[in-house]
């Protein structure tokens, strides 16, 4: 898991150099999806959002199959 949040992070850091008007989410409505699924499914699908909030990187998990958020608040990604 941290390595892709980190890869992540190394992405948008390199995205922003090229176009930095397009690197950055402005709101909460832009959130992007990223599911991780494995060859079979037993419990609920966790989905983990990104977002750049105030210019920090954050994620957090999505509860997909029972709609809620397993953490109370966003996680910044040093």
């Amino acid at each position: 898991m941290k390595k892709t949040v980190v890869a992540f992070a190394v992405c948008m850091a390199l995205i922003s150099i090229v176009n930095p008007n397009t690197a950055y989410a402005k709101s909460i409505e832009n959130v992007q999806d990223v599911k991780i699924e494995s060859g079979y499914t037993r419990g609920d699908v966790i989905v983990t959002k990104y977002r750049v909030h105030n210019g920090y990187y954050q994620y957090r998990h999505w509860n997909a199959t029972q709609g809620y958020w397993v953490e109370d608040d966003w996680i910044t990604i040093a």
